[in-house]
């Protein structure tokens, strides 16, 4: 037998299919990925579930982003026995039919439902039948419900099967909803284009040990830290990537110009004091002759330096370099608006960034065995 230690660890499946306790294992998963991450599983078939007839699924959502500060206000409401905020309960009842997911303490549910009567609670202690339902966990798995709209935040990194079956709660066949952080959708975007990849029948059925590799080595996933059950022995390798920006937050414009292989060609631009971005602003001069041009100038000599001199003391005005994607080319971006809390730039090839950054990496199992008990 094994030890209570080990079972709450979570090791059961590892544990009956290496030391043989079954002759056969079926397994069905809303959110497999755990499964499918582990080497030492083989499967001999695979049934993948479509949607029923005029199912609406995640493609279908309809999103409706708040910053964090929105959702952090009310769980600081509650924490200080006020009343939520008028933001927040005038959001609520725009809609007919919500689940609101954003604390698992039902001391929390029951405070809602006194400030909110609409509401009714759905956790270990009620089970009530509403349009309007307020819960933690219970809400979050396991479970069908009228609504489809799902407000999901958590005030930690919830382990992305658990935010995967939450969001999942207003799937039907109605049109679904979702209110969460941009980074939530992120995640939840992310984690659905991986799974839409996986789980194909010609990937499940590698040998275990090949689909692990094969998933390490092509799948890439957005903070994947909270993506394999924390409870797995895993190594996670990372690293930051700018988020995509948008014109609506962006705060400089972007100027190609024809300079010639010489002025364009990037590797001379280091140690020349800046002379051919002198040169090519020069050249802009002439060619835009309506465009003023004022403040503090930078060349910008290398790609590592392509992020540089939007903060501090060191703040560009003007930012001229070569783009190295097309030769003979350079390029000078102009400041329009202030370097603040959020907001979008161009890169050298004229593609733009936002300053957000989102955390990327592979996920590796480990898979050495524990001790019996």
């Amino acid at each position: 037998s094994e030890s209570k230690k080990e079972a709450q660890r979570d090791n059961w499946l590892q544990i009956m299919i290496k030391r043989g306790f079954a002759d056969y294992l079926a397994t069905y998963a809303a959110s497999a990925h755990d499964v499918l991450m582990a080497p030492y599983i083989t499967f001999d078939k695979a049934t993948i579930i479509s949607p029923y007839e005029n199912m609406k699924t995640f493609e279908d959502f309809v999103w409706h982003t708040r910053s964090q500060d929105f959702f952090n206000k009310v769980r600081e409401a509650y924490k200080n026995g006020e009343r939520p905020p008028t933001e927040f309960i005038d959001f609520l009842l725009q809609y007919p039919t919500m689940m609101v997911n954003i604390h698992t303490r039902n001391d929390f549910h029951s405070w809602l439902v006194r400030h909110v009567p609409e509401y009714r609670q759905f956790n270990q202690k009620f089970k009530e039948d509403s349009p309007h339902l307020v819960g933690g966990l219970s809400i979050g798995m396991s479970s069908s419900f009228d609504s489809n709209f799902i407000m999901f935040n958590r005030p930690s990194k919830a382990h992305r099967a658990l935010k995967w079956q939450a969001f999942g709660r207003a799937f039907g066949t109605k049109v679904p909803h979702a209110c969460c952080t941009s980074e939530d959708k992120e995640e939840i975007e992310n984690y659905y284009e991986n799974m839409r990849k996986l789980c194909r029948e010609d990937i499940i059925l590698m040998p275990g040990k090949e689909r692990a590799k094969y998933i390490e080595n092509n799948f890439t996933w957005v903070n994947p830290g909270s993506v394999p059950n924390p409870k797995l022995k895993r190594e996670i390798t990372t690293y930051k990537r700018n988020k995509k920006g948008t014109q609506e937050n962006c705060v400089e414009t972007y100027h190609t110009v024809w300079v010639g292989e010489e002025l364009s060609s990037g590797e001379e631009w280091r140690g020349d004091g800046g002379e051919k971005a002198k040169k090519v602003l020069e050249i802009f001069k002439q060619q835009n002759p309506d465009i003023e041009l004022q403040g503090e100038f930078k060349a910008i000599q290398d790609k590592n330096e392509v992020f540089k001199f939007r903060e501090g003391g060191r703040i560009a005005d003007i930012r001229v370099g070569p783009d190295y994607n097309r030769p003979g080319r350079a390029y000078v971006i102009i400041r329009t608006g202030e370097y603040g809390d959020e907001y979008s730039f161009y890169n050298y090839d004229g593609t733009l960034l936002s300053n957000k950054q989102t955390k990327l990496g592979t996920i590796h199992v480990k898979t050495k065995n524990r001790a019996a008990a």
